[in-house]
C-alpha cells in the first residue's frame, strides 16, 4: 500500500464512509443524502447549465423562448392554416390549441 492509498484507507474507515457497503433505501435517507451533497448538486448544475448554453448566441434566455416560439408555430398552423376547432356540435369553439398544448 502506497501512502495516499494508506490515507485514503484510513479516511473510508475513519468517517465511515465505504462505497461498496449497502445503503438504505428510504425516503428520509434520500432527503438526508441531497441536504447533506447539496452543495455538489448545485455546482453540477450550474456547471451542467452553463456549458449547454455556451455557445448559442441567446444564452439561458433560449431555453425559455424556444417552446414559446413553438407553441405560436403550432398555434398558427393549426388555428390558422388548418382552420382546426375545439368543440362539440354545431357551435364553433374557438380555438384551445396552446391550452392543450400547455397542460401536455
Amino acid at each position: 500500500m502506497t501512502v495516499t492509498d494508506r490515507s485514503l484507507a484510513s479516511l473510508t474507515t475513519h468517517q465511515g464512509i465505504n462505497p461498496h457497503a449497502a445503503q438504505p433505501i428510504s425516503l428520509a435517507a434520500l432527503v438526508k443524502s441531497i441536504s447533506r451533497n447539496r452543495q455538489l448538486i448545485v455546482q453540477m448544475t450550474k456547471r451542467e447549465v452553463v456549458g449547454r448554453y455556451k455557445g448559442s448566441v441567446m444564452g439561458l434566455a433560449w431555453s425559455f423562448f424556444n417552446p414559446v416560439f413553438m407553441l405560436t408555430v403550432y398555434t398558427f398552423v393549426f388555428s390558422v392554416i388548418f382552420k382546426s376547432r375545439w368543440g362539440v356540435g354545431v357551435r364553433k369553439a374557438k380555438p384551445n390549441l396552446p391550452r392543450c398544448c400547455l397542460s401536455a
